[in-house]
């Protein structure tokens, strides 16, 4: 076959009497996934007898020699494999050739080996002969079947407040589905552009930094300049004191000692953007000894670095020591980071001006963003203006971090006084940004024969990184003590300092966790008991909020959940290998206006037309809308006196006339935050009945059907909160079901990039998604008598990624 060319490979056809086949693909994910485990079979069988003449058994992902279950082949050769005792002494003979190796990031060894012998047992089944499966384990030969998705959404609205209140799709919406929508990397580029890059660490944290050298890297033609601490003319920081909320100086460029994996040690300037990413790569970086005492996460941390743990926070609502009637149960609860995943990562634009430079930032704090330049560069923050038009979202990565990407970015157009841009390729925007906080608890529950906690007791770690700048115990407690009767409960809370890059806020920081974090305690405590889940719930829930007991009842009857349990619980007991659940879960979310920022409505007498100006920062959930919403309405207020003395004027009429009555047409506003007295604290409550079908012998599962009921008040925009609802229990699908973050031994992050990072996909949403806003519940305190949209649905006690089912 030397120098010949392939051009056809034909398979005879096979007859369906003597040959079965089979093939799977076991995916974190739907689709769009590697395999966490593949198998293959072809079974020849003699007719006559219908005993096996030959077995091939192949599989992937074992190890990296194994391809054929050779001696499982061979012992099958020749036997009746439908016999049961034959198929229990296969199952042993794969069982003991079956050598699964630790590849990182892949799922755990003992998993993959369960998963390919249960493939097997798998195919067995579904090609025995129907007399020899009895009708409880027929559906365990079966893959699950998905069916198209489909979605339900109940809401009412006011039409007499028409704009207000009314379903309609966001501003930005058409220039976004178009391409039209200008972002930061968008915008055009200026004479004289030059590019960034980061040069990054590739050393375990604690290792020294002997010597940085860029000389090869500069030697490339195009390749402009190179810049690190030492050429900062401020501070080394991109978290400065003066912003009144950061507790250290987080340094923008790494000095002598290396503090996480793929820690920035300076940037890469060059005339073009991949041209500064293959420079970057150029630097020579000479290291130390490598470190031994890092500590990578928490479990590091309490086995050998407690002076890296701190309590910050202890409270006892009246937990004591229990008498002995009652029963103990001990349990750890533990969640792993998650990435942002934002479709446009970390970037920036800084143009130089005459007195100092123009800087577009994809940040959500863009005062942030000015202080920090001007830390680094040692000028007055009125010398750089910012602008952000939108972001192409940024779910808590884009409040503090991109402070780092907007200063470095800075430094080198103030440096060289010409243009420059930057933006993270995915991979790095993985490596170098932080992730939402991982969390381990240790509890302890005490409950009376009647299944009401007598006490609980929590001890509660949180992992921040590098540095504790994005503090989250304000709104991890705010909703751990609402939902259920907490007065016999204690929970010290933890954080804890390792090597990693400092976490930061993710979509509902802190508030995710703690419902998270309770809810998996009602759980296990009912299973204990060996309790219905949702009457341990019911008899523990904080019966002093009427109104949460409401909701539930009106959830309970509007997704017909006692009905759907019967039905459930006939289903189970006639599969021994396919299962449903259904799961209902509560959520008292406590609403607290923090920050305050300012807003300018301009109206034009030329033609009527309106300009806005906020602090806010559009990154896709439709604040631009709900702004140009209420600025209606008071503009509307304003020239009402106008518009009743020239009753048929047009707009354009009306706003001339207002303007030659010199009616102010500019109306400036700063939201106090807490102060003001009409939006005080108020409760968001939420319950959501989120039901799934199992497979038991490969862990895949698929949510039949999720019923959300959300609180909202008087929706200003049904259409947007809608999407946020579908959008953060999405999210929450991610963080608990497919999305992995796997670091190595140093601390390198290995999941960084969609290759081995999974959010969910299309297939991975609810098959049936039913969304209803309760009516006529206005919020007396709210604008305009709405709530503010809560960010994290998550019903999470009955979805679990594939190796926790398995188990």
């Amino acid at each position: 076959m030397s120098n010949k060319v392939i051009r056809k490979i034909l398979f005879p056809k096979l007859s369906n009497m003597e040959y079965k086949y089979g093939s799977y693909k076991i995916m974190p994910r739907h689709q769009n996934a590697h395999a966490l485990q593949n198998a293959g079979f072809l079974f020849h069988f003699e007719q006559e007898n219908n005993k096996l003449r030959s077995a091939r058994i192949v599989y992937g992902h074992v190890n990296k020699k194994f391809v054929h279950a050779s001696k499982t082949e061979q012992f099958l050769s020749g036997k009746y494999i439908f016999d049961n005792g034959v198929l229990q002494s296969a199952l042993k003979v794969l069982d003991g050739e079956l050598e699964c190796e630790t590849i990182l990031p892949e799922a755990r060894p003992d998993f993959r080996k369960g998963l390919a012998i249960s493939l097997f047992y798998k195919f067995i089944l579904n090609i025995a002969p129907k007399k020899c499966v009895s009708l409880p384990n027929l559906t365990g030969g079966l893959m699950l079947n998905r069916p198209i998705s489909k979605a339900a959404q109940e809401y009412d609205t006011k039409e007499c407040i028409y704009p207000l209140a009314r379903g309609i799709a966001k501003i930005e919406a058409k220039y976004q589905v178009t391409g039209e929508a200008e972002y930061i990397m968008d915008k055009p580029n200026y004479p004289n552009q030059l590019y960034a890059s980061f040069v990054t660490t590739k050393a375990r944290p604690k290792t020294k930094i002997l010597n940085l050298d860029a000389t090869k890297a500069l030697k490339i033609p195009g390749v402009v300049a190179f810049f690190d601490k030492d050429s900062i003319p401020g501070r080394n920081t991109f978290t400065p004191l003066e912003m009144g909320l950061f507790s250290s100086e987080e340094k923008l460029f790494c000095s002598d000692s290396i503090e996480y994996y793929y820690q920035p040690v300076g940037i890469i300037v060059a005339i073009t953007h991949d041209l500064a990413q293959s420079a970057s790569e150029m630097v020579e970086i000479r290291y130390g000894a490598s470190a031994k005492n890092a500590i990578l996460s928490i479990n590091d941390a309490l086995e050998n670095g407690q002076n890296r743990v701190s309590k910050i926070r202890a409270v006892n609502t009246g937990a004591e020591e229990q008498k002995e009637e009652t029963k103990e149960i001990t349990g750890t609860f533990r969640l792993s980071g998650q990435y942002h995943y934002h479709m446009e990562t970390q970037c920036c634009s800084a143009v130089p001006k005459e007195d100092g430079i123009n800087l577009y930032p994809s940040s959500q704090w863009i005062d942030l963003s000015q202080c920090a330049a001007a830390a680094v560069l040692n000028i007055p923050a009125n010398k750089i203006d910012i602008s952000v038009k939108r972001l192409g979202g940024g779910f808590g990565a884009k409040i503090i971090r991109n402070s780092l990407i907007s200063s470095s970015t800075a430094l080198a157009c103030y440096l060289l006084k010409q243009p420059v841009k930057m933006w993270l390729p995915l991979e790095s925007n993985m490596n170098i940004i932080g992730k939402r906080y991982p969390v381990h608890s240790k509890y302890k529950v005490w409950v009376n024969d009647e299944g009401i906690i007598q006490s609980f007791e929590n001890n509660i770690y949180f992992d921040h990184g590098n540095a504790n700048n994005e503090n989250v115990v304000e709104e991890f407690f705010d909703i751990y003590f609402k939902t259920y009767n907490t007065k016999l409960w204690r929970a010290d809370f933890c954080v804890v300092h390792t090597d990693n890059p400092t976490t930061c806020y993710t979509r509902a920081p802190g508030s995710a966790e703690a419902l998270a974090m309770v809810e998996a305690v009602m759980e296990h405590t009912a299973m204990e008991l060996e309790m219905d889940p949702l009457e341990f719930r019911l008899k523990n829930l904080n019966k002093d909020d009427s109104k949460l007991i409401e909701h539930i009842n009106d959830l309970l009857q509007w997704a017909q959940i006692y009905e759907r349990k019967s039905t459930i619980l006939e289903f189970n007991k006639n599969n021994r290998w396919r299962k449903k659940g259904i799961s209902v879960v509560p959520m008292t979310y406590p609403f607290h206006l923090m920050l305050g920022y300012g807003i300018l409505v301009s109206i034009y007498h030329i033609d009527g037309s309106v300009a806005i100006a906020h602090g806010g920062v559009e990154i896709g959930q439709g604040i631009n809308t709900k702004g140009v919403i209420k600025a209606c309405d008071t503009l509307l207020k304003r020239i009402e006196p106008m518009k009743k003395m020239f009753s048929n004027a047009s707009w354009r009429e009306l706003i001339q006339k207002c303007h030659q009555e010199f009616i102010n047409l500019c109306a400036t506003s700063m939201c106090q935050g807490a102060k003001e007295e009409d939006l005080q604290p108020y409760n968001v409550y939420g319950v959501c009945a989120s039901e799934i079908e199992l497979d038991v012998l490969t862990g895949q599962y698929q949510i039949t059907r999720v019923d959300l009921l959300e609180d909202v008040g008087d929706s200003m925009n049904p259409g947007i909160d809608i999407g946020q609802v579908e959008g953060a229990f999405a999210m929450g699908l991610g963080y608990f079901c497919t999305e992995q973050i796997i670091t190595d031994e140093d601390g390198k992050i290995l999941t960084n990039r969609t290759w081995n990072y999974k959010p969910p996909g299309a297939k991975d949403i609810p098959i049936d998604f039913r969304i209803k806003f309760p009516k006529k519940i206005p919020n007396k305190v709210g604008v305009l008598k709405s709530k503010g949209m809560i960010l994290h649905w998550r019903s999470i006690n009955l979805l679990k990624a594939p190796e926790e089912y398995f188990k």
